[in-house]
This record gives structure tokens, C-alpha cells and sequence, in this order.
């Protein structure tokens, strides 16, 4: 195993503050995130949402540590605690959404030097609210918006299998935002056709 990342590094080389053997690593933790979020991403239930999103915010956070990205890290161990407790709730009060809110703000103060760094801090303030709704479409949709600031992030700080593992959650979100659509659709279509199967008096009767 040491021998197969070593020679990774080697064709990595050292670039900046980036060990070499730290980036391989980084990327291998990279690709178990990219499963969980798959399963995250595809889940059309709320609670199932929850437990894939926490665990690969566990391994998102060591990738990231891994490459120095410390608000990066620190975001994702966050939003594994916010799942913990946002997943007691329907809908979250807003009491606690603020209160997690402003912690995930103070915590992350060190950590901003500039809008890149902020970027997963305002990705995880999205995300948060999105979560806080009982609502799958609202979740999806914040969740999409969050992938491709993600994909900018992961760039700059070389966590290339997190560049990939954002563009495919993208492509899955819109997949599933497709299959609650049709789902949707197809509810409408079948109220109205319990409607038309109604007869006249009973119609009459209904709308009396």
C-alpha cells in the first residue's frame, strides 16, 4: 500500500503547501465520500437524507483536513452535529435553526480568509435551512445550488475527487428532482381521473 502512494506522489510532486502522499490519501477519502453522497443524493425520504449527509460529512471532514482546508473540515463536522439534532424535528423552530446558525458562524471566524473559505461555510447555512424544512424538492434544489459552489472550492484546494464527486451528485439531484416531478404529475393526473369517475349527483353534493 505504501509503495502504490508513493508512487502517486510522485506523480503528483509537492505543489505549495501540499504534501504529496497527503493528497492521495486525501482523494481516497474523497471516493468514500462520493459513494455516501450518491446515497444521500438518490434518497427520496428525508430521515434517510440525514444518516447518509452525517456520515459523509465524516469523511469529507478528514479529506479536507487531510489538504489543510480547514473550514472546509470544520463545516462538514458541523453539519454532522446540526443532523444529529435537526433530525428530532418535522421542521425545525427557528430557534434552534439561529442558534446553529451563529454557532456554525463563530466557530468558522478563523478559519474565512476570503470568499473561497467562506464558500462552505455558506454552502452548510444553505443547506441548514434547506434541511430545517420538511420538504424533499426545497432540500434537492438548495442541495444542487451547493454543488457546483462546491465544484469551484474543491478545485482551488486540489480536492479533485470532490471536484467529481459534486459534478456527479449534480447530475443525480436532477434526476431525482426529475422523478418527484413526474411523481407529482402523476398524483394530479390521478385525483383527476377519482374526480371524473365521480358521478353527477355525488359531484353536486361534493361541491355543495
Amino acid at each position: 500500500m505504501k509503495g502504490l502512494l508513493d508512487f502517486f506522489a510522485q506523480l503528483l510532486g509537492t505543489t505549495g503547501h501540499h504534501n504529496a502522499v497527503l493528497v492521495v490519501v486525501a482523494q481516497i477519502f474523497g471516493l468514500i465520500t462520493i459513494c455516501l453522497s450518491f446515497m444521500s443524493t438518490k434518497s427520496e425520504t428525508r430521515n434517510k437524507i440525514f444518516f447518509y449527509n452525517s456520515v459523509a460529512n465524516i469523511t469529507a471532514a478528514i479529506q479536507y483536513a487531510l489538504l489543510g482546508a480547514w473550514s472546509g473540515s470544520l463545516c462538514s463536522i458541523l453539519a454532522m452535529c446540526r443532523n444529529f439534532v435537526f433530525k428530532r424535528y418535522d421542521k425545525v423552530p427557528i430557534r434552534i435553526l439561529i442558534i446553529y446558525l451563529l454557532i456554525l458562524v463563530l466557530f468558522n471566524v478563523p478559519t474565512v480568509h476570503g470568499f473561497i473559505s467562506f464558500i462552505p461555510v455558506l454552502n452548510v447555512i444553505l443547506y441548514s435551512y434547506a434541511l430545517s424544512q420538511d420538504n424533499v424538492v426545497t432540500i434537492k434544489l438548495i442541495g444542487l445550488f451547493t454543488c457546483f459552489t462546491t465544484i469551484g472550492y474543491d478545485i482551488i484546494n486540489w480536492a479533485f475527487v470532490g471536484v467529481f464527486s459534486a459534478t456527479f451528485e449534480a447530475i443525480v439531484t436532477l434526476f431525482v428532482l426529475s422523478n418527484l416531478y413526474k411523481k407529482y404529475k402523476a398524483g394530479l393526473e390521478k385525483e383527476a381521473r377519482k374526480k371524473e369517475k365521480i358521478p353527477s349527483g355525488e359531484k353536486e353534493l361534493a361541491t355543495a
